[in-house]
């Protein structure tokens, strides 16, 4: 804290009566007022406005974390049209971007951060240690797999994120978590949490009114993924962004970790019932939640659970 300044130590000596006229008089001592503090950087709210992708992206989301000023990006999309939308949308905004983070190294999440950098070049990107693992890991040979399905239209060299300096990042003085949760649909997620604007962005660990993806989970990880949307509970947000996000679902908090946290037990209780019956496994699912879209997610969900 900056120290006042004030009188000097002691009295001053008083001047002798002036001969001359006082306007003339030059060895009055001045005394130096005190100098105030700066006052605190004012903490403003933040918002958070999210980009659902086309269905051909899964609907899958990216949200902007924006301030007066600046904004951060959490995932970038699939595909480089949806990223090239993404970044328009961005642009939009008319907010300096400040980061990207990256929440879980599936690549609808991450393989449009090249079409966001061509708009904003040199933003740093982040993502967590073990999400940069297995991007690295991983990566090329989700090209590969992709390019089948989209050809040039998905990326030949996804960008690898750097790792996270903080897990809390500053956005014009309000500061937004990193919380690296562990296990959603795959074992390295993050969450973003929001707290002027009660929201946390959830990627993979929250869906909302699409099929969950539990291809790359087992019956223990899934135990686990329900464990971390308790975590995600106890943030207390009102506001919940679900990676997947069907059009025209509200982000409500207490229900959208509801709905995932049921798919998943009851998923997993219909598993029980037919362990090696990938169709009637589908057909328990769907008489429960037959009206959700993405019914792909179930399709490749019911194979590799009854496969194992």
């Amino acid at each position: 804290m900056a120290r006042k300044r004030g009188r000097a130590s002691g009295t001053p000596e008083q001047p002798e009566q002036p001969t001359t006229p006082v306007e003339q008089i030059t060895d009055v001592p001045e005394w130096e007022a005190p100098v105030p503090e700066p006052p605190a950087p004012e903490r403003v709210p933040l918002e958070v406005d999210v980009f659902t992708g086309p269905e051909s992206a899964f609907f899958a989301t990216s949200s902007l974390v924006l301030g007066p000023r600046h904004a951060l990006l959490v995932d970038t999309q699939l595909t480089r049209s949806a990223g090239r939308e993404l970044a328009e949308w961005v642009a939009g905004k008319a907010r300096t971007l400040a980061a990207i983070v990256i929440t879980h190294p599936h690549p609808d999440h991450y393989f449009g951060t090249e079409e966001v950098l061509r708009l904003f070049p040199g933003t740093p990107v982040y993502a967590d240690a073990s999400v940069i693992e297995e991007i690295t890991r991983t990566g090329l040979a989700k090209v590969e797999q992709w390019q089948q399905v989209y050809g040039d239209d998905v990326t030949s060299g996804p960008i690898v994120p750097g790792p996270m300096p903080t897990d809390t990042m500053l956005i014009d003085g309000s500061p937004v978590h990193m919380l690296a949760i562990g296990q959603g649909d795959c074992a390295a997620s993050t969450v973003v949490h929001v707290p002027s604007a009660r929201t946390v962005i959830g990627g993979d660990v929250v869906f909302n009114g699409t099929h969950l993806w539990t291809a790359d989970t087992t019956p223990e990880q899934r135990a686990d993924w329900l464990a971390s949307l308790e975590t995600v509970r106890g943030l207390e947000p009102d506001r919940v962004v679900a990676g997947h996000r069907a059009p025209g679902q509200d982000d409500d908090a207490a229900r959208v970790i509801a709905f995932t946290g049921d798919y998943l037990r009851e998923f997993d209780a219909h598993l029980t019932e037919h362990p090696h019956d990938p169709e009637a496994l589908a057909a328990a699912v769907n008489e429960t939640y037959g009206e959700l879209t993405l019914p792909v997610m179930l399709r490749f969900g019911v194979q590799a659970n009854t496969s194992r």
